[in-house]
């Protein structure tokens, strides 16, 4: 949204859809919504430790095909060149997988983690370019 007129454009849509909209659950079907949706659903559901067990072994040991550039490789600076860490190079693979199959991907994760070198990589491995902008103070 631009300005004033986009927001009020868009509250007028939205105005008008929640007008049309069709209630999923009132008070005369509330207890059939709990039976049939919320109980067959995993919310809050604890899963088996034998189902964690394989999870955790399947998301360790599954194996990729997709060839990717690594932070190492797609660095130009032989005097600043970067070395691969695994929790980045994972980050990569999988949101480049995402981008491709949702059109987008978030990064988050806490300060120093390298955001910028793994959406680099991420850029890159979808054939863009990319600039990082950053407060002087943060270039050495």
């Amino acid at each position: 949204m631009q300005d004033e007129n986009d927001f009020e454009d868009g509250k007028k849509i939205f105005e008008e859809l929640w007008e049309d909209s069709i209630p999923i659950v009132s008070k005369e079907n509330k207890d059939d919504f709990k039976t049939l949706v919320l109980e067959h659903t995993w919310l809050e559901a604890i899963p088996p430790p034998y189902l964690m067990y394989i999870r955790v072994l399947y998301e360790y040991f599954k194996a990729t095909d997709d060839y990717i550039k690594t932070p190492k490789e797609i660095t130009r600076d032989r005097f600043n060149q970067f070395f691969d860490v695994s929790y980045q190079v994972d980050a990569i693979r999988d949101c480049v997988a995402k981008v491709k199959k949702h059109s987008g991907c978030i990064v988050a994760d806490v300060v120093g983690l390298e955001k910028s070198i793994i959406a680099s990589a991420i850029a890159a491995n979808l054939g863009k370019r990319t600039i990082i902008i950053t407060p002087p103070h943060l270039k050495t």
